[in-house]
């Protein structure tokens, strides 16, 4: 093996050349996930993250604050959610904008990966073939064509920066290049916390590649203390699910992710979304004993290729250490998920690595040489089919979770969005079936609640009322079941009962956006305007970006503000959410009765475009502009 790190110009070729190589990247990986970037956004953390977030809807001094003050609700991550910004500056809520950026920061990640390669003296030809493999590789396809994984490709991205230019400092020793790398580690920090190993990193490249001393030790100082801090930042958001699990399962679920990722790793089959664990976790258990010992067995020949100063050993550290901080993250809300595509994202950069040093040493003449680019480009060739296979299955939410349940059919989570799926496209008796189903493999709150929910919208008042009531003789603070349970209770004008719950829900979280809007609207039906602006009000501040609060509110300040207030409000509602009929039309009427009859025949005819056989709107359009 090559132990001479080379030189970290620039792959050694032209600028023409290189520019080559850039172009080849892009258009490899735009080939291969183009078809992607149409993809919508999916109900699972897109909305929290993105189209349902206020913080992301305008760059000011407010949502600065707010990005960078606040969880997401478990990560610290303000550069990506002003990399949302931006997106959002540009596109607003189009999903192609965000699904662009992160293939341009993966694509941008490939490149830096072959540069990394490079310095740590591999072929160039080799650098460029597995650096096309970081970029291919369906392991990846997550953190591309999920919106939500930005904080991965984005952190990431930073972490190589800094990985890079590092080298390039201790290559040229110009101090520049020191504090590029130092700044781009804060910006990946950031972005994700993740890469907060990236110290370890450089102290086993010191140590095995480049002669640890007392004064590259000291050096590294910044970079351990930017760590140390974002670390303890990222602790307080990852309290709940630390709290949640026993030494013992950390221990157990780790073996287990370590070898399941790298065996995806080289066999790429059967990815999903969620990988469930529902077996009891531990050391009575065969399965996790083996994989506990696999990964004990490999750690030790991190550890002694590492004593003995082998590049190999380097290798094995970078992955490790870059999984290192996703054993922490298995326990989600009380289910095991023993692994995540994204998390093996940087990880794999160690185990490319080890390949690629296996394979240059395996080169000593032209024919292995010819059969490792022959084998390599086969490889690649397979990895981009896949992932753009593997990208169709985010191509909406149904198909993401039709496809873990295919692979996972004891997902309990999958099951239960399979039926608020159906539930959003009123197929009421396959949500049903569907919650049920979850219920079989684990009675959980939420899908009781939402299973309470269906049976409302069927007037089956009975058997909602049965769901709420087990939900709450086992969870008395289920916010969910207090909120399902008062719009139950409205629905069948059981008020006081009503007021009671929604009051309940708030104690237990006053910023549950929803039950503000429901209780205002119940508050006005029951006479009480000025209380019902209040809950509304509150509503807009938390989730400013709510059609149905402004519609609401709309309706209770014609009451008592008048005219202009309500027909403000309406005007948001529509703006926000064009296709809400019940707004237009109100905001036509009130546009018609002060006179203003170009604004309301635009409402009803716009009415018509979404729904033409609409006959509030026709028999308005005939009497506002007869035919002649």
């Amino acid at each position: 093996m090559n132990n001479e790190i080379s030189d970290t110009g620039n792959l050694s070729v032209r600028s023409a050349a290189l520019w080559g190589i850039v172009s080849l990247f892009f258009f490899i990986t735009f080939l291969v996930y183009f078809k992607s970037l149409w993809n919508p956004f999916v109900r699972w953390d897109d909305g929290l993250l993105i189209f349902e977030n206020p913080a992301i809807r305008a760059i000011t001094p407010n949502t600065l604050k707010a990005i960078f003050t606040k969880f997401d609700p478990e990560l610290y991550i303000p550069f990506t959610f002003f990399s949302y910004q931006l997106n959002f500056l540009i596109g607003e809520t189009n999903p192609s904008i965000y699904h662009l950026t992160n293939l341009i920061l993966h694509t941008s990640n490939a490149l830096l990966v072959s540069w990394f390669f490079v310095q740590m003296g591999i072929k160039n030809r080799l650098a460029i073939l597995f650096g096309l493999i970081f970029a291919l590789h369906p392991l990846h396809t997550e953190a591309v064509v999920w919106a939500s994984a930005r904080k991965d490709v984005l952190s990431v991205f930073f972490c190589l920066m800094s990985l890079n230019w590092y080298l390039v400092f201790r290559k040229k020793n110009i101090n520049i290049w020191f504090w590029l790398s130092l700044i781009a580690f804060v910006f990946a920090l950031l972005s994700k916390v993740v890469v907060a190993v990236l110290p370890g990193i450089l102290f086993m490249l010191e140590w095995q590649r480049l002669g640890l001393s007392k004064k590259s030790a000291k050096r590294l100082i910044p970079y351990f203390v930017f760590a140390i801090i974002f670390i303890l930042v990222a602790l307080l958001g990852k309290q709940g699910a630390l709290t949640q699990a026993t030494f013992s399962q950390f221990i157990l679920i780790a073996g287990k992710s370590t070898i399941f990722y790298i065996q995806k790793l080289f066999l790429p089959t059967n990815l999903s979304v969620l990988y469930p664990y529902t077996d009891p976790i531990t050391f009575a258990s065969l399965s996790l004993l083996i994989t506990l010992g696999l990964a004990a067995m490999l750690g030790a020949l991190t550890d002694y290729l590492s004593y003995k100063k082998k590049i190999s050993g380097f290798a094995l550290s970078i992955f490790f250490l870059a999984l290192l901080p996703t054993y922490i993250t298995f326990m989600k809300g009380g289910d095991i998920y023993f692994a995540s595509d994204r998390y093996a994202y940087l990880p794999s950069i160690g185990i490319f690595l080890l390949v690629a040093l296996l394979l240059q040493s395996f080169e000593i003449n032209i024919i292995r040489k010819r059969i490792v680019t022959i084998l390599l480009l086969v490889i690649i060739s397979c990895f981009g089919i896949m992932s753009h296979i593997q990208a169709n299955v985010w191509s909406s939410t149904e198909s993401l979770f039709t496809h873990s349940i295919k692979l996972y059919p004891n997902s309990h989570i999958a099951h239960n969005n399979m039926g608020n799926i159906y539930r959003r496209k009123k197929e009421l008796i396959p949500a049903i079936e569907s919650f049920n189903t979850a219920l079989a493999i684990k009675d959980h709150h939420r899908t009781r609640s939402n299973l309470g929910a269906v049976y409302r919208i069927l007037k089956r008042y009975d058997l909602a009322q049965k769901e709420y009531d087990h939900v709450l003789a086992i969870n008395p603070d289920s916010k969910e079941a207090h909120f399902g349970l008062g719009i139950l209770q409205a629905t069948q004008s059981k008020y006081t009962e009503a007021i009671a719950s929604y009051t309940r829900a708030l104690e237990l979280d006053p910023t549950y956006a929803e039950v503000h809007i429901n209780f205002g609207s119940l508050l006005n039906k029951l006479d009480k305007p000025e209380e019902a602006i209040i809950h509304l009000e509150k509503a807009i501040h938390i989730l400013p970006f709510s059609s149905e609060a402004y519609y609401n509110l709309a309706v209770v300040q014609r009451k008592i503000r008048g005219s202009k207030a309500a027909m403000e409000s309406y005007e948001i509602s529509v703006a926000l959410k064009p296709s809400f009929l019940a707004a237009r039309i109100n905001l036509a009427i009130l546009y018609h009765e002060r006179g203003m009859l170009d604004e309301a025949i635009n409402q009803f005819e716009a009415v018509l475009y979404y729904n033409p056989s609409n006959a509030i709107a026709k028999s308005a359009l005939r009497q506002l502009r007869p035919i002649e």
